[in-house]
């Protein structure tokens, strides 16, 4: 992608992480967003179902630049936090997709996940596919209440970032009560009766056996994927487009006095030179002057050899 900063190209890592409002189209905006706030509608069902009034703690495995923690983050006595392995991402996530029940770590995810702290919930969006034996991984994971995450659907060989390809339905057979859920390229969830043609992604959630299946709640599907209507969200994408501006602007400045340093070296040698030929040209209209120069440069020479020779 053109006009990126070192620092946002490697957040952006060659497509692999949104930063919103700077990289990536409004679709791939809405398919995140959409997902996210699927994540935080089944955490709430939860919660509402339960009564619950304790203090809910959630990690997002892979959490770039922290706006699906942002999205987490609105529901009720959450706590949420955010990890993954790109420290600029997470400079970014601090600076402008925080508040104060996030907190984000820098973390090796395949290491993190083998000592993963228990956490009520944890979500993650389009990460095992990273990961050798990314399915596996994820079934290893333990939390109190469900585990949701997306991987890519049926994805072609092509991404040499993405190690896990081609998954399918049949790959989560041994996920415990597992329900999936496949999202469309326009944001939509869909539930398996009412599964699209091509989806985009796929969606697992399972948990302890004993929760209530998605399907048994108030949710209904298809899940209508965001639209970019959120004003607070709409004014975080302004002012990330607004800062990108300001840092072309001072790259173009940088490039500019970088222009105008190199003229004024070039003119100062140039200078440097011209004065040490005016004063040659002066000196040559002075023979005798420059045969006693050049016999006291003699002397010079020939005292300092007798001094190193002493």
């Amino acid at each position: 992608m053109k006009d990126l900063s070192p620092i946002y190209a490697n957040i952006y890592n060659k497509g692999e992480r949104l930063i919103p409002g700077v990289t990536h189209d409004i679709s791939e905006l809405i398919r995140h967003r959409s997902t996210y706030i699927f994540f935080r509608k089944m955490i709430e069902l939860d919660i509402e179902s339960e009564k619950c009034i304790k203090p809910i703690r959630i990690v997002d495995l892979g959490c770039g630049v922290g706006h699906g923690c942002y999205t987490l983050s609105e529901i009720p006595n959450s706590q949420i936090v955010g990890v993954d392995i790109s420290p600029e991402s997470l400079e970014y996530a601090e600076r402008y997709y925080s508040r104060p029940n996030i907190s984000y770590q820098l973390v090796n995810l395949s290491d993190y996940i083998s000592k993963l702290p228990e956490f009520d919930y944890v979500v993650s969006r389009h990460v095992f596919e990273h990961i050798p034996n990314g399915l596996e991984v994820a079934l290893s994971i333990k939390c109190r209440n469900r585990i949701l995450f997306e991987v890519p659907y049926n994805e072609p060989d092509g991404n040499p970032h993405h190690i896990l390809l081609g998954i399918h339905e049949e790959d989560f057979s041994a996920f415990p009560s597992a329900e999936l859920y496949f999202q469309s390229l326009d944001g939509i969830i869909y539930d398996l009766p009412n599964k699209p043609l091509n989806p985009n992604g796929i969606i697992c959630v399972y948990g302890r056996p004993d929760r209530k299946k998605i399907s048994e709640t108030s949710m209904t599907f298809p899940l209508q994927g965001w639209l970019p209507e959120d004003k607070e969200f709409r004014q975080l994408i302004q002012h990330h487009k607004e800062l990108l501006q300001k840092h072309k602007n001072l790259q173009h400045e940088h490039q500019s006095l970088q222009h105008d340093y190199q003229s004024l070296q070039h003119d100062y040698q140039s200078l440097q030179q011209s004065r040490a030929v005016v004063f040659a040209q002066k000196l040559s209209k002075y023979p005798r002057l420059m045969r006693l120069a050049s016999a006291g440069f003699d002397s010079l020479a020939w005292i300092w050899r007798l001094l190193r020779g002493a």
